[in-house]
């Protein structure tokens, strides 16, 4: 990703908090796709940050609490081999289930 693929758009807000708002989101979506980016380059994946984004649109997880010992567990969804590698990257723990 470079300076170029950052979109900005006009922002429709008048009240300076809901500026400082949405401008503190959109640079945290920005560092946010920078680490990523810096992971997939560091683990020499072939997913690009395109892929990844193209990924994380099917990847489902459930997230439930036992009643009696109140642990919460969670539990991915029918992944294929790219979207445990991207897991696997991002949340190095996933395959435990916590």
């Amino acid at each position: 990703m470079n300076k170029f693929d950052l979109v900005v758009r006009p922002i429709y807000h008048r009240l300076r908090n809901r500026i400082e708002g949405h401008i503190c989101i959109c640079f945290t979506a920005y560092t946010i796709m920078l680490e990523l980016e810096r992971i997939l380059k560091a683990a020499k994946s072939e997913i690009t940050i395109y892929r990844a984004q193209e990924l994380v649109k099917n990847m489902y997880a459930i997230t439930y609490t036992l009643p009696k010992s109140k642990q919460t567990k969670r539990v991915y969804l029918g992944m294929d081999e790219e979207q445990s590698e991207l897991c696997q990257l991002v949340v190095p723990d996933w395959r435990k289930g916590t």
